[in-house]
């Protein structure tokens, strides 16, 4: 038996599964289409995702989208939305996209009820979420029998690698993209042999051009839609991640590239073997997370991460890595230095002796407190030599991180409370795990 027929077994639904799954998906159906009646309101449920498509994996999530006529108001449309999913989910949650939807527990499947309008062109959308009946519509109209379970390889071996999800928090692959690069390609295996012809901004098109150009690093543009690109989501690490696992998968299949095995527990001692090993320093700027959903969250996430190292960077420091991770209700900013201790003495540059700003960049810091030497002349410009601001990186980190613009919410968090860690205490306050993550370093 093959590895992807190995893999097959254990991804693709048994006979029994799948009818208790219809079986659910009916019901549910069933009890929309009463409440709508009930409420009197214009509108009708709608199973879409995977489920619709047979492209689903086992323990499946349920999307049903209620459709509504595109005279409803938005304001109506949200109303009547949640109230279905308040009537229909057991401990629904509210989760925003451009409007509101819930999901929750239905007969024991994770279940998504998300309001849309019914529009006739998917170009004409009345909101983002309008475009989805159109995309289920176009994979089931065009993938060929067998083709469903390429798909499930392609989902399965992306979550083993750690690139499926467009969310903001994995910036990978939706399962819709799974499948458009299924009937683009026709295999898993040619999937994975085809991301060997990738570049960052390559184009790939099926029965559209492309309306404009784009800048994400992978373009696939949406057959239904031919101004959006379905890859957008994709960062170029993620990119990069899945065509280098795709050329090491198909020089040697194994089962663990869909099913990794979880790392084992790191001991303190190992950690700070691995630290030591390394002769650099390590900080983590440890932060409170704030109650919002994650695609509000990790995008702040990022760019918190972004201007840390650039503050570290701006005051010397050389960075060797960083790394953002949120564990459980903390945020953890990890940053590996060459070394966090400078010297107290910089250089400083200025012009050439004949430009006419020279004699102000002289007395602009002749007579500062931070001169320790100075004026000199070196390879024909101007120098001096001052005392630094910040010596020690963690010093800098405590005094300046509030100064930072990190998103709306982790200023927030940040104005209120958040801590420095170096070395040794990083794996004294409980994040050995975490630390542990960052050293790994693997594809």
């Amino acid at each position: 038996m093959s590895t992807e027929e190995r893999v097959l077994k254990r991804i693709v639904p048994s006979k029994s599964e799948e009818e208790r799954l219809r079986e659910v998906i009916t019901i549910l159906k069933r009890m929309l289409e009463s409440e709508i009646e009930n409420l009197g309101i214009e509108a009708h449920p709608l199973l879409v995702g995977s489920t619709s498509k047979g492209t689903h994996l086992k323990d499946p999530e349920i999307d049903m989208f209620v459709c509504f006529s595109p005279s409803t108001s938005r304001a109506d449309l949200e109303k009547y939305g949640l109230m279905l999913g308040d009537y229909a989910l057991n401990k629904p949650e509210r989760h925003y996209a451009e409007h509101p939807y819930l999901s929750g527990d239905f007969e024991g499947f994770e279940t998504e009820i998300v309001p849309c309008y019914e529009v006739k062109d998917p170009r004409k959308k009345l909101s983002a979420v309008d475009r989805t009946p159109f995309h289920t519509a176009y994979v089931k109209e065009n993938l060929k029998k067998g083709q469903n379970d390429e798909v499930r390889l392609l989902k399965r071996f992306a979550k083993g690698i750690g690139v499926y999800g467009a969310e903001a928090k994995v910036q990978g692959l939706s399962g819709y993209l799974c499948e458009l690069l299924v009937l683009k390609y026709g295999t898993f295996q040619k999937v994975l042999k085809g991301t060997s012809r990738w570049r960052n901004g390559y184009v790939i098109e099926l029965d559209k051009k492309a309306k404009k150009r784009f800048r994400e690093p992978l373009v696939f543009i949406d057959p239904v839609d031919s101004g959006r690109n379905v890859a957008s989501a994709l960062s170029l690490d993620q990119m990069s991640r899945l065509m280098y696992r795709s050329k090491s998968y198909l020089d040697n299949p194994k089962i663990s590239f869909f099913f990794p095995r979880e790392p084992k527990k790191p001991t303190k001692q190992a950690v700070q073997k691995k630290m030591d090993a390394r002769g650099t320093d390590f900080l983590a700027v440890v932060v409170k997370k704030p109650d919002v959903v994650d695609d509000i969250l990790y995008p702040q996430v990022w760019k918190a991460e972004k201007s840390i190292r650039t503050l570290c960077e701006k005051y010397d420091f050389t960075v060797h890595d960083t790394s953002a991770q949120v564990v459980d209700n903390e945020i953890l900013i990890f940053v590996e230095l060459n070394s966090a201790e400078l010297p107290m003495v910089r250089k400083h540059m200025g012009p050439v002796p004949w430009l006419k700003n020279a004699d102000d960049f002289v007395e602009k810091w002749k007579g500062s407190r931070k001169r320790i030497a100075g004026p000199y002349v070196e390879n024909g410009r101007l120098f001096f030599d001052l005392k630094r601001e910040y010596r020690n990186a963690k010093i800098l980190l405590k005094k300046e991180v509030r100064t930072l613009g990190l998103g709306k919410n982790l200023d927030e968090a940040v104005s209120k409370t958040f801590y420095v860690l170096m070395n040794e205490e990083i794996l004294s306050k409980g994040h050995t795990f975490p630390l542990s993550k960052f050293l790994q370093k693997s594809v």
